[in-house]
C-alpha cells in the first residue's frame, strides 16, 4: 500500500491490549494492504492472536468484566492521551503537543457452534501548535462465525476512515494528513479433512483517497483509488500434535478506477505461493514461518513485472508468565503513493519484549525496521526506531500507560514525491477507563 498507515495510529500509544485480546484484522484485505494494527476485541470470523504473551493473557483481577446483554457481552472503554511530538510534519519538522481521545465499543458472543462480534472506535487527535494536522479516524468492523456442514463459515465487513501523514513510510510530503477510506467484505470457509484443513477465502476492498495539499496547493489523490479482489487458499496439515505444515496460495487483482488522462494504468494481477510450518508443541515457543515467491504483472507495458522472494514469520517465546519475547518479519509487494510508480518491495522486522515487573505493572520495549524499495528507480526509504512503555493497572477499570517512541526516517535516491530524512520522538501519557 501507499504508506505505513499503522504508524500514526500505532505510534500514538495504542499499546494496551484492549478488551483482553489484541488481534490484527486478518480479514481486511488479507493484509495485502497496510492498515493499522488494531487492538480489537476478538471478533468471531475476523482473526485471532497467534500466541499468548504477557500483554495478551487474561488477568482476572484487573480485566474489565464488560456488561452482559442476554448471551452477548458489551465492552465500552475510553482512552485519553497527552504528550509531545517532535516532528508532526516529518521532514518539515513541526513540534507540537499531542492530545488524543479514543472511545471504543465492542459487542461479542462466542459459543461452540457460532459467534458474532461488532467493534466501533473513533480516535480524535489534535496538535495545539499545528491545528491543520488535527484529524479524526473511525473504524467499524463486524464479523460472524457459524458451523456449516463439516466446516465453519466465517464472514465479515469493515469500514475505515483514516488519514495518511508525512511521517509514514512512502508518504507524500504534504501540508496536512490525506484522508482516505477503505470498505471491505470478506468470507471464508474452514474445512477439516482429518489431519488436513483447507480454508478458501474471498474478499473485496474499495480504497478511496481525498485531496492532498503541498505548499498550500491542493492536488487530488484520486489516481490512487482502486478496487482489490482477493482469492486465497490456505492448507494446513497436522503431522504431529500442535505442529502443522502450512501452504498458502494468494491472488489479487487490482482495478485502478481513476487513472489520469495520459498516464498508464497500474491495473495488475498478483500471485504468491508460500509454504512453512506452524509449531506450538513447546510450551516455551510458538512460531509460524512461511517463505515463498510473489509475482505481480501489470496490464500495460509501461510497468515492468515484479517477482521477489517474500515471507512471513511470527515468534513468541514465553519462558514463564512474567516474560515474553515476540519477533516478526514481513516481506511483500505493496502499492506506492507516488503517481506513476508501480509499487515497492516492503520489508518489516520487529522485536519486542514484555516483563511483568509487578502483578499490576507491565514493562514493554521494542525495536523496528521498515524498508521500502520503489520499483523502477533507486529510491528507498527506511524507518528505524524503538519504543519503551510502562503500564500500571490501577484496578479493573483504570490503567495508566507512559510510552516513548524514537524513530529515524532515511530517504535515498531521487524519487519525486518521496519525503526526506528526519528524526522523530513521541512521548505520551495515556489513561484508559473500561467497564
Amino acid at each position: 500500500m501507499d504508506a505505513k498507515t499503522r504508524c500514526r495510529r500505532g505510534r500514538l500509544g495504542r499499546r494496551s491490549t484492549a478488551l483482553g485480546a489484541a488481534i490484527v484484522l486478518g480479514a481486511v484485505a488479507a493484509r495485502a494492504q497496510l492498515l493499522p494494527d488494531l487492538p480489537l476485541a476478538t471478533i468471531p470470523g475476523m482473526g485471532a492472536d497467534p500466541g499468548v504473551t504477557v500483554q495478551t493473557r487474561l488477568r482476572p483481577a484487573y480485566d474489565p468484566l464488560g456488561i452482559p446483554l442476554a448471551d452477548a457481552l458489551l465492552r465500552p472503554q475510553i482512552e485519553e492521551s497527552a504528550g509531545f511530538d517532535s516532528a508532526v510534519l516529518g521532514a518539515g519538522g513541526g513540534a507540537s503537543a499531542v492530545i488524543r481521545t479514543h472511545p471504543s465499543l465492542a459487542l461479542t458472543e462466542d459459543t461452540a457452534d457460532h459467534g458474532y462480534g461488532l467493534y466501533l472506535d473513533a480516535i480524535n487527535t489534535s496538535f495545539p501548535a499545528l491545528a491543520v494536522q488535527d484529524r479524526t479516524d473511525v473504524t467499524a468492523t463486524a464479523g460472524a462465525r457459524v458451523s456449516l456442514g463439516p466446516g465453519t463459515l466465517s464472514f465479515g465487513a469493515a469500514h475505515f476512515s483514516l488519514h495518511q501523514d508525512p511521517t509514514e513510510l512512502d508518504a507524500l510530503p504534504t501540508d496536512a494528513p490525506i484522508p482516505f477510506t477503505v470498505n471491505e467484505a470478506d468470507a471464508g470457509y474452514s474445512l477439516p479433512l482429518g489431519r488436513l484443513s483447507l480454508t478458501p477465502r474471498l474478499s473485496f476492498a474499495s480504497w478511496r483517497f481525498g485531496t492532498a495539499s503541498a505548499a498550500g496547493v491542493p492536488f487530488p489523490q484520486s489516481y490512487r483509488d482502486r478496487d482489490v479482489l482477493r482469492a486465497d487458499l490456505t492448507a494446513s496439515y497436522e503431522f504431529a500434535p500442535r505442529r502443522e505444515a502450512v501452504f498458502a496460495l494468494r491472488t489479487a487483482t487490482q482495478f485502478y478506477v481513476d487513472t489520469p488522462a495520459g498516464q498508464p494504468s497500474e491495473n495488475s494481477e498478483t500471485i504468491a505461493l508460500l509454504a512453512g510450518i506452524d509449531d506450538a508443541t513447546d510450551g516455551l515457543w510458538h512460531y509460524r514461518l512461511l517463505g515463498g515467491w510473489e509475482h505481480r504483472a501489470y496490464r500495460v507495458g509501461a510497468f515492468a513485472a515484479q517477482s521477489v522472494p517474500v515471507g512471513e514469520a511470527d515468534l513468541v517465546f514465553a519462558p514463564d508468565g512474567m516474560v515474553s519475547i515476540t519477533a516478526s518479519l514481513t516481506r511483500r509487494i505493496e502499492d506506492a503513493a507516488q503517481e506513476g510508480v508501480a509499487g515497492f518491495v516492503y520489508t518489516d522486522v520487529r522485536l519486542g519484549a514484555d516483563y511483568e515487573w509487578r502483578r499490576n505493572v507491565i514493562l514493554h520495549a521494542d525495536l523496528g525496521w521498515q524498508h521500502a524499495a520503489l520499483a523502477g528507480s533507486n529510491g528507498t526509504q527506511r524507518i528505524e526506531g524503538g519504543a519503551l512503555a510502562a503500564t500500571w493497572l490501577l484496578n479493573r477499570h483504570l490503567r495508566l500507560t507512559a510510552s516513548y517512541d524514537l524513530s529515524a526516517v532515511r530517504t535515498t535516491g531521487n524519487v519525486s514525491g518521496l519525503g526526506g530524512s528526519f528524526v522523530r520522538s513521541l512521548g505520551l501519557l495515556t489513561l484508559r477507563a473500561a467497564m
